[in-house]
């Protein structure tokens, strides 16, 4: 059945937000095979993490078969279904999630689901319309998939929070730059590694990132990024290269930050609004501390690299980290590490609190 231009602009907002991140280079979005879904790619940050999206307008009746055949999608990760916004169609949806939460065999199937909602006012040959529903697209893309889920959660608190975290200047960065290369597992070799003798502040950024999730512990006292730490990272490493290549923020960046209510271009403008002014002084701060990560603690942010093309982000994430442990802790057994085990380094939707790497 032939869809609606409802349907279809729905559908093209979707691509059009995950392309426009895209440009950030924080995370990278190519195209897969759609086989019978309306939208689908692959979001490479980290790991690839294939998506696919349904779209429902017209033809509430298709909603038992549209959820079927998300949730039994057994390669995708991410699963988004938008629903034009009824009482029958919501009614009906929660009916069918019910029914598989209350199935031992098909409850874990509802991981990676994203329900959003569409009003059903939408008349897709109104400019109007068609304005408001792309930011509303945008908007809810950004929040339920991008920083929900492929960023760990990730909140203008948290970049708060690490910004304003003291001790001595460049040591948080090395200390979170470390643990998502290589983990952390044992003191004396941390501070080997930071050519840093006083545990005290290593304790004290270890209890914050801790504290703001951005660190995690998992098996054998091995403490591992999250992908909230990671996004924590990758962009203080976008944000020193436009610095040093850049005449100003490239308008994807001022997007990003903007989404964290940082406002830089406002900030010039209205230096005398103390909010605001405490806003520059905090990224102001973040530029000029991140550099002594690798001057006092020889750990390079490597953020110079790529010039014409620049990626900020891993793509095989949790493989490398496999190596690194398997590797370098001779101590522990070799792990033999499953899917499930995989899918706990990437922080894929509904994981976040589940048990660390097992051993076989």
């Amino acid at each position: 059945m032939k869809a609606t231009p409802e349907h279809e602009f729905i559908a093209k907002c979707t691509d059009e937000v995950l392309s426009r991140f895209c440009e950030i280079r924080l995370i990278g979005v190519t195209e897969c095979e759609r086989r019978m879904f309306d939208y689908s790619c692959v979001l490479t940050r980290d790991c690839s993490r294939p998506l696919v999206a349904q779209v429902l307008w017209s033809h509430q009746e298709g909603i038992d078969k549209d959820l079927r055949t998300l949730l039994q999608d057994a390669e995708s990760l991410i699963k988004v279904y938008l629903v034009k916004d009824t009482i029958r169609a919501r009614s009906r949806i929660d009916e069918v999630l019910a029914s598989y939460r209350r199935n031992p065999a098909t409850h874990d199937l509802l991981r990676g689901l994203r329900i959003i909602p569409v009003p059903s006012g939408f008349d897709a040959d109104k400019e109007n319309d068609r304005s408001w529903m792309a930011k509303h697209i945008e908007q809810s893309v950004t929040n339920d998939i991008l920083f929900n889920v492929v960023f760990g959660r990730f909140r203008a608190e948290d970049f708060r929070i690490f910004g304003q975290h003291g001790g001595p200047i460049g040591l948080k960065f090395a200390i979170l730059e470390l643990i998502i290369r290589e983990g952390f597992w044992h003191m004396p070799t941390l501070k080997k590694k930071l050519q840093y003798s006083t545990s005290s502040p290593i304790r004290e950024v270890m209890t914050m990132l801790n504290a703001a999730e951005f660190i995690r512990p998992g098996a054998f006292g091995i403490h591992l990024s999250t992908a909230k730490g990671r996004l924590m990272m990758d962009l203080v490493r976008r944000l020193l290269f436009e610095t040093r290549t850049l005449k100003s923020w490239a308008p994807e960046t001022l997007l990003f930050l903007g989404i964290l209510n940082i406002h830089p271009e406002e900030i010039r403008r209205y230096q005398g609004i103390d909010r605001l002014k405490a806003l520059t002084d905090q990224l102001s701060l973040l530029l000029y501390s991140a550099p002594f990560s690798e001057s006092a603690f020889g750990v390079d942010l490597q953020y110079g690299k790529g010039v014409s093309d620049p990626k900020f982000y891993v793509e095989n994430y949790g493989l490398e980290l496999e190596k690194e442990i398997t590797g370098d802790f001779p101590p522990v057994p070799p792990l033999q590490l499953s899917e499930s085990d995989i899918l706990l380094f990437i922080d894929p939707v509904s994981v976040q609190k589940e048990t660390s790497v097992r051993r076989k």
